[in-house]
């Protein structure tokens, strides 16, 4: 395989996680139990439902890490930081 077919699958699979991603959490954000904010809108607490559904993803990760588990978390907190860099970035471009 090219380096480019190379670059191009991972772009595709990484744009592929984003979009199954934002699904999960809209689904999650109309389905959840919701409460009033301060302003009167009825909504799911954002960092409650963001823990809630990262919590659950790691655990879903690790049932199935089967003997890999401390790679994974080395691997997840990984993807933390480049999460973290990769909105640093787009903050500073816009």
């Amino acid at each position: 395989m090219s380096l480019q077919e190379t670059v191009k699958r991972e772009w595709e699979n990484n744009a592929l996680a984003f979009e199954v991603t934002a699904e999960a959490m809209e689904t999650y954000a109309n389905k959840c139990n919701q409460a009033k904010n301060p302003n009167g809108k009825t909504m799911m607490n954002p960092i409650e439902g963001s823990y809630v559904l990262v919590k659950n993803l790691v655990a879903s990760l690790l049932y199935k890490a089967e003997g890999h588990e401390e790679s994974l978390l080395e691997i997840i907190q990984e993807a933390i930081d480049d999460a973290v860099e990769i909105n640093k970035k787009m903050q500073e471009k816009s």
